[in-house]
């Protein structure tokens, strides 16, 4: 389920008759919660700032503060706007999202030109989403991307990330230097409702894995890992970000950890993969239907 005006969220993907991203209960859910259910798009900042404050090129910025708590500001603005649909055939669907789409309080936050693009796609057991970032303006262009999968897991379940650091945090923003990493981690061990931030990975394709669900992605281009378990849920978040949360507050656009810094003109590109481990046979690919008009009939 590909939710152009929730976020272009994807909302729903199964493989034969399991469920891989966690049922969404219903698209207004979704939509009252946009970065609690199915993949959200986390954009131009993943994580929280706080107080919504930032600063680049000594110049400081404000942004709404959308975290429950109203402290901080959220995972950036994707989630919760409506995007474009550029193309749709029988097993994916492209979505569009630009400065134009912005409320006005949030392009004075964010006064850069950009374009974001990603195409979902569906093949027999596997969910793909390609993503570019485009910078069509004259300054250099300050951003984070990041993913939220929300994945479906038994009780049982186990979360390998190669990963070799973990950030020590306060609310989720790293409070000093990075220490080895513990996991592997069981599900039930993870405290719900609190998060594990992994650095340290390799720069080559990652493999993480919870389960039976693989989480694809490149090292080189999405180098921060979030671990994070929902409270209440048979679920475990594995979040691919650039950057660490907080960066925008902490960090010069094109530091270790920090902001993607994309030069005019520019383009930057990434994916990620989500996979049944099961053997192959076990799955069946459903098709993608990108509805903008009506959400709640939107499957994949």
């Amino acid at each position: 389920m590909i939710d152009p005006t929730g976020g272009a969220n994807c909302l729903a993907f199964r493989a034969g008759a399991r469920d891989l991203i966690e049922p969404v209960p219903a698209p207004d859910a979704a939509r009252a919660t946009p970065t609690r259910w199915g993949c959200p798009i986390l954009f131009p900042f993943p994580g929280r700032i706080a107080g919504g404050r930032y600063g680049v090129a000594g110049r400081e910025y404000r942004l709404p503060l959308t975290a429950p708590e109203g402290r901080a500001h959220l995972h950036g603005f994707a989630p919760r706007r409506s995007w474009r649909v550029v193309d749709r055939d029988a097993d994916s669907c492209a979505c569009a999202f630009d400065q134009a789409l912005l409320a006005p309080e949030e392009a004075r936050a964010y006064p850069w030109p950009f374009a974001l693009s990603v195409r979902w796609r569906v093949r027999p057991g596997l969910l793909r989403a390609d993503v570019t970032v485009a910078n069509p303006g004259d300054d250099p262009l300050p951003f984070g991307f990041g993913l939220h999968p929300y994945l479906a897991v038994a009780e049982d379940a186990v979360v390998h990330v190669p990963a070799t650091q973990a950030w020590p945090h306060r609310a989720g923003i790293p409070t000093g230097p990075p220490a080895p990493a513990a996991g592997p981690w069981p599900w039930a061990a993870l405290e719900p409702g609190a998060s594990t931030l992994l650095t340290g990975l390799p720069k080559t394709t990652i493999e993480a894995t919870a389960g039976a669900i693989a989480l694809r992605f490149p090292g080189d281009r999405l180098g921060e890992v979030v671990l994070y378990r929902p409270p209440g849920r048979a679920a475990v978040c594995i979040e691919p970000w650039t950057s660490v949360s907080g960066a925008a507050a902490s960090l010069a656009p094109g530091a270790p950890h920090g902001l993607v810094h994309l030069p005019a003109g520019a383009t930057w590109d990434a994916w990620i993969e989500l996979a049944d481990r099961r053997p192959a046979g076990a799955t069946h690919g459903p098709a993608v239907l990108c509805d903008d008009r009506r959400p709640d009939r939107v499957r994949a």
